[in-house]
């Protein structure tokens, strides 16, 4: 069995070629924040919401594609408390790798890629890359970081760490703040009916590999109506997501002592089969990846959410889908190649609703999705739901808190981080169901130790983890 490292790039759209390099700061004080892409959507309505008219550009790559995976925000101070109104900041969002990419580079002090805001399409709103992680050159220290668990969380390399990187220590940060709780949930395809029952253990055994193929995971679905093959789009080591995943599911690395769990299994298909040799791993001629070659199980790493949600349309939709692996090299998943749809799971958290396409979120220990922005279940479903309802009660336990860090701000950008801790453990921005201050409320909950619960019930969490991500949930 050959492991290979796929990291899915992005490549939805062109800026317009041509354009003339300008800067898009005069004067501003960069702030570069990194880590966990799930939360990205609520993080940049608190980004937006401490400046005054904040205008967002787009990373692109080299090719003038959209990278998903950064954003910036540039305007100027709004009620932040330490920083005077009408003080010019920009504040940077990278999310590529995950949320180790906001704890290792973070505590290390480590220059990690970036987006170069003096290198911009101004009326495209999109600016160039700048940087290489793994030679360590060029782009910036990150200033702060955000991750779905606790920084003790990212040990065991290749597993929760990168396979080129360091575990950091816990005395390197100044500061580790829990923040708030979020949701995370089981996802499959469309083409896997919505009457298969998913229970904590068949899901984790998925996530493992321990079936080949849907048949031998369930005698119904041996029905002719889709590929065999189960197809996992999991994360990279180094996301919270994937990290999470592994403590719930394999108990990684909470019992890692006793060396009794197994980590989420790796990027891989059982004989290698799906790896036809065809391309030379450059961009323009990608390593193929045909799932249709393969004997049994394809699992397929990738770095943000967002490409997560991508894996899975492609699937259930057979088309293609373009990766740039961890190792340098770029890769095509030709799902297209199949005679009908795939069925494939996903590691996601719940603040992927809204953007369903192909996918929906499932019932845990029951049957049925579940549907995170009307708050319903489908008829006749079974089991627990990941409803906001379930999350505040505590009756729904797939939940971490995530965390904010740094080691050693100070003026504007410590004042700047102090903000959006808070802001991001208010009710205002894990609950506002207008939308105006965050546009996923369903998917996080304030901690029970910073929100008012008597205020605020259907806001704020009853249990905490008390950001152990091996403890259990306990009534606060």
């Amino acid at each position: 069995m050959k492991i290979k490292h796929i990291a899915l790039g992005c490549a939805l759209a062109a800026a317009a070629i041509g354009a003339q390099a300008a800067s898009a700061i005069n004067g501003h004080t960069v702030i570069f924040f990194s880590g966990a892409s799930a939360p990205d959507k609520f993080m940049a309505d608190i980004s937006t919401s401490i400046l005054t008219g904040a205008v967002q550009y787009r990373g692109v790559n080299a090719d003038n594609s959209i990278n998903g995976n950064y954003n910036a925000f540039v305007g100027e101070a709004n009620n932040i408390p330490g920083v005077a109104n009408g003080t010019k900041l920009a504040i940077i969002k990278r999310s590529e790798g995950g949320s180790e990419r906001g704890v290792g580079p973070v505590g290390q002090q480590l220059n990690i890629r970036t987006m170069d805001l003096n290198d911009c399409d101004l009326t495209a709103r999109t600016c160039k890359l700048m940087g290489d992680d793994q030679a360590g050159v060029g782009g910036l220290v990150p200033d702060m970081g955000v991750s779905d668990v606790e920084p003790a969380m990212f040990v065991g390399l290749g597993v929760n760490v990168p396979s080129d990187g360091a575990e950091t220590p816990a005395n390197l940060f100044a500061e580790v703040q829990p923040v708030n709780q979020l949701m995370f949930g089981i996802v499959a395809t469309n083409s896997i009916p919505a009457n298969t029952h998913f229970s904590r253990v068949s899901y984790g055994n998925l996530l493992s590999g321990k079936y080949e193929t849907w048949s031998q995971f369930s005698a119904a679905l041996n029905d002719g109506a889709a590929e065999d093959n189960v197809v996992v789009c999991r994360r990279v080591p180094g996301s919270g997501t994937q990290a999470s995943y592994n403590m719930y599911f394999n108990n990684f690395p909470c019992g890692s002592a006793s060396n009794a769990t197994t980590p989420i299994a790796g990027v891989f298909d059982s004989d290698f089969a799906a790896f036809n040799g065809n391309g030379d791993g450059s961009e323009a001629s990608p390593f193929e990846i045909d799932p249709s070659l393969a004997t049994g199980k394809i699992v397929i790493e990738n770095s943000g959410s967002g490409d997560v949600r991508n894996c899975l349309k492609a699937a259930n939709g057979r088309t293609e889908h373009k990766a740039l692996g961890a190792d340098g090299f770029w890769y095509t998943v030709k799902f297209q190649n199949g005679a009908k749809p795939y069925r494939a799971i996903g590691v996601l958290s719940t603040d992927s609703y809204g953007k369903e396409s192909g996918w929906a979120f499932r019932m845990l220990d029951g049957a049925g999705t579940y549907n995170l922005a009307t708050q319903t279940a489908s008829a006749g479903a079974t089991g627990v739901a990941p409803s906001k309802a379930n999350l505040v009660s505590g009756a729904y336990d797939f939940v971490l808190e995530l965390s904010m860090q740094h080691a050693g701000l100070t003026g504007v950008k410590k004042a700047v981080f102090n903000e959006m801790v808070r802001r991001a453990g208010s009710t205002t921005y894990t609950g506002d169901t207008t939308g105006v201050f965050t546009t996923v409320p369903n998917a996080f909950a304030t901690l029970p130790q910073i929100g008012d619960a008597v205020a605020q019930p259907t806001l704020v969490a009853s249990h905490t983890r008390l950001a152990n991500s091996c403890a259990p949930l306990q009534k606060f």
